[in-house]
């Protein structure tokens, strides 16, 4: 028998007819469709090929089926595996829906009719359509500027970078609202349930629990381990990088710093932002008045501005929920004062101050949201992973960053200097080097258990940034806080002994608040 005969019917015998028609996956001569591949060699059948996924497929028409298992699939037999529209693949012999393309299972379409419902068509490929709702404390639809606002702008660049991406969203809630506004985001199908403070933190802890199929984004939370993820960013980064350009700018370094409620996170943010003045300015001190107020009303806030300027400083750094002080300090500037400012959390906030601000920390939601709606979306999203994003070089590519007002003077050749900075933030493994150049605190009773002075090389932990109640030497406050023209001495984290504001600012004020 000769050796094509033989080969012919060893082809019977197996059961196969030699027609492209026929073959299966898995056959012993030469790998079937479905089946993994390096080059068209590697298949079966006439015309085979090994295509860009490294399987291998048949070309195909309504007149040329393909073998049994499979199906004609834009022109190409696929494998039809049990996967449906949306689900995680590794291969298209996953999918029933024969493609699987950045892991999950998609279909061919030339427009988003010829998707089944929940889907939308994608270069050329039909994708399921996720729902994200959001919820926030504050009105946002008109907001110019706030911490609220920088995740609705992260909201919009999540969007526009994903094409699959639907979001709905309820803003102005207070914890007598927010569990009825989670409620009427998931009936409006949010899918994952995105909750950009921590004041609502119970809430939803709640609410997750209740809705095991939705999973819940909570900022600065602490994660449940099931479908509840906390994520944060490292934003003290950002105002080390502030601190530092204050340092290089002012000579004197006469710095005033306005601080909001002494939290840990305010406190971190003082910190951070004092070692960075120290670093360009050794010299440097930041005079701190405590508002006891996210957002205090604007005559409260302008008087703070003036309390600072009183006692000589030449920078004003706003730490406020609001530009209040950034325009006071611009109306002072334009009227002869020598006063510049700091804006925060938005890029567009030294808008304020044109020509006084000298820049800001901002929050760039966009790149972390992204990430985050794409994982869920691929079914590779781990939410028991630690979300607490560093700083990086690129704008772009970080959560946070800061905006650097280069239309001043004396500012346009710090951007390589502020570029080396952020380079020596984060460690090769993401680690945080903030605190890392050393550091000695005001009072060690306040830092118990801890060494007065840290020398250089020395790591912070999350667990101690997270309870932050000292302050690093640096800051100071007056002798007598009445008395903003009174002898400078080192400040202490506010710990329930002093009223602030002071009763020279607001009459009215009767807290002694405590970071503790």
């Amino acid at each position: 028998m000769s050796q094509r005969n033989l080969f012919s019917t060893l082809l019977l015998t197996a059961g196969f007819v030699l027609s492209s028609c026929s073959l299966v996956v898995n056959s012993s001569i030469g790998a079937g469709v479905g089946a993994p591949c390096e080059i068209a060699a590697d298949c079966q059948g006439e015309g085979a090929l090994c295509d860009e996924t490294a399987t291998c497929t048949l070309p195909c028409s309504e007149t040329a089926a393909c073998p049994s298992g499979s199906t004609c699939s834009a022109g190409f037999c696929r494998s039809a595996g049990l996967g449906e529209l949306g689900d995680k693949c590794a291969l298209a012999s996953d999918c029933a829906t024969a493609d699987c393309r950045d892991g999950i299972c998609v279909s061919p379409c030339s427009t988003t009719p010829d998707c089944p419902g929940g889907s939308t068509c994608i270069n050329e490929t039909c994708q399921v359509t996720m729902v994200a709702g959001f919820i926030f404390d504050n009105q946002v639809s008109t907001a110019t500027e706030g911490f609220a606002l920088s995740h609705e702008v992260g909201r919009k660049a999540a969007v526009e970078a994903l094409p699959w991406l639907e979001t709905v969203r309820s803003e102005s809630n207070t914890t007598d609202t927010v569990n009825a506004s989670i409620d009427g985001l998931i009936d409006e199908g949010a899918q994952v349930l995105v909750v950009t403070t921590n004041r609502f933190a119970a809430e939803s802890t709640e609410k997750a629990a209740a809705n095991p199929d939705v999973q819940f984004l909570n900022f600065a939370t602490a994660s449940s381990g099931e479908n509840l993820t906390g994520y944060n960013v490292r934003y003290h980064q950002a105002w080390y990088v502030a601190g530092y350009v204050a340092g290089r700018f002012e000579d004197g370094g006469k710095i005033g710093f306005l601080g909001a409620v002494p939290n840990p996170q305010v406190i971190r943010q003082l910190n951070a932002f004092t070692l960075g003045a120290l670093k360009a300015n050794p010299s440097a001190r930041v005079e701190v008045v405590w508002a006891n107020n996210f957002v205090p009303d604007n005559a409260i806030a302008q008087k703070l501005v003036d309390y600072l300027v009183t006692g000589g400083n030449r920078i004003i750094v706003n730490r406020l929920g609001k530009g209040t002080a950034v325009s006071y300090v611009s109306q002072l500037a334009s009227a002869g004062a020598d006063l510049f400012s700091m804006g925060l959390d938005n890029d567009t906030a030294c808008g304020l101050g044109p020509t006084s601000c000298l820049g800001a920390p901002y929050y760039n939601w966009g790149p972390l949201y992204t990430r985050m709606f794409d994982e869920i979306h691929r079914h590779v999203f781990d939410p028991k992973a630690s979300i607490n994003e560093p700083i990086r070089v690129d704008p772009a590519a970080s959560p946070f960053h800061f905006a650097l007002n280069d239309s001043i003077a004396g500012l346009s050749g710090l951007k390589p200097d502020i570029v080396t900075t952020i380079s020596n933030l984060v460690g090769p493994a993401n680690e945080d080097l903030t605190f890392s150049d050393g550091f000695c605190v005001t009072d060690p009773a306040q830092r118990p258990d801890k060494p007065e002075c840290e020398a250089s090389g020395y790591t912070i932990e999350d667990s101690e940034l997270a309870s932050m109640c000292w302050l690093v030497k640096g800051v100071v406050q007056p002798s007598d806080p009445e008395d903003p023209a009174s002898a400078l001495v080192d400040a202490r984290a506010p710990d329930g002994t002093v009223i602030w504001p002071p009763k020279s600012v607001d009459p009215n004020s009767l807290t002694k608040p405590s970071c503790m």
